[in-house]
């Protein structure tokens, strides 16, 4: 067991969880999952950065029940910096619920990303063309050069 397993459901909320069959030590959850049963599902991923957190999450549904174990029928993994966490459910409704509970974490995520895009692509922006792309100029747009201008904008391209 890692010290984040639990299990959710709609009735009883998030409870510790303590997996009946514990993981060789020399395999790997990828490995001790498939061989009790689950199968991946990859919802989302982001790649791990030295100077990003990690993000991963992913679906695991028990395809196979020939261990004849008493393992629940769904895991989601989630990762970030401190590790993972496998949240298992028994139920289909119990998963969507799970989801919708998460949302919130995965709609952060996708956030932060956008904004580090747009920092990126406005980085590249003003190296190629000496300003920010808040400020239009001539060159660039000149239409929003002259409405910047007509609204009583000096030097409607400097930074």
């Amino acid at each position: 067991m890692t010290p984040y397993d639990m299990k959710f459901s709609q009735a009883s909320g998030f409870t510790d969880f303590f997996l009946p069959e514990a993981l060789e030590q020399v395999e790997s959850l990828d490995e001790w999952m498939k061989r009790v049963g689950y199968k991946f599902r990859w919802m989302s991923k982001k790649t791990w950065e030295p100077d990003e957190e990690m993000s991963v999450m992913c679906l695991s549904k028990r395809t196979d029940f020939t261990c004849d174990r008493d393992l629940p029928e769904f895991c989601l993994v989630v990762g970030d910096d401190y590790g993972e966490h496998h949240i298992y459910t028994d139920t289909v409704s119990d998963m969507f619920a799970l989801r919708l509970l998460i949302m919130p974490l995965v709609l952060e995520d996708v956030r932060h990303m956008i904004e580090r895009l747009e920092i990126c692509a406005g980085k590249a922006f003003r190296s190629l063309h000496g300003h920010s792309v808040k400020r239009p100029c001539a060159e660039c747009d000149p239409d929003g050069y002259k409405v910047a201008l007509a609204g009583g904008e000096e030097n409607p391209q400097e930074t």
